[in-house]
């Protein structure tokens, strides 16, 4: 499948915009995991959009993660992505987000932490 191995990264300053508080998952003044997940899907987007034919499209539709480290406002954050698995209308990613060297969240020993996406857009929902 032309997906397979394909990567990306990307990387994220933490600003109040990201807080908890400010979208609605808590009431602290921390990076939030609504916006971790929103940061992982970008960077799994990208590690595939240059090899979607125009009529496709990509939506994640399942994730498995723990956020477990807390970052304050001006952290830089990076992730990254690979396409592990694919096949014409799923593709899943193998996402690793980290700052100075820790990691954000939990991986089980063996097991990525995984991202799926579906491809295609209209048909797709109606044939899963």
């Amino acid at each position: 499948m032309k997906f397979l191995g394909s990567k990306g990264n990307s990387q994220l300053t933490v600003s109040p915009d990201h807080f908890a508080i400010n979208v609605g998952s808590g009431d602290l003044e921390v990076f939030s995991t609504p916006s971790l997940i929103t940061l992982m899907e970008k960077t799994a987007m990208q590690s595939i959009q240059h090899l979607l034919l125009p009529e496709q499209s990509s939506v994640g539709i399942f994730i498995e993660t723990q956020h477990l480290k807390a970052s304050k406002i001006g952290t830089e954050l990076h992730c990254t992505s690979e396409v592990i698995e694919a096949t014409d209308k799923i593709v899943t990613f193998q996402v690793r987000n980290h700052r100075q060297s820790r990691w954000l969240e939990r991986r089980e020993p063996l097991k990525a932490v995984n991202l799926t996406a579906a491809l295609s857009r209209g048909l797709f929902f109606e044939n899963i």
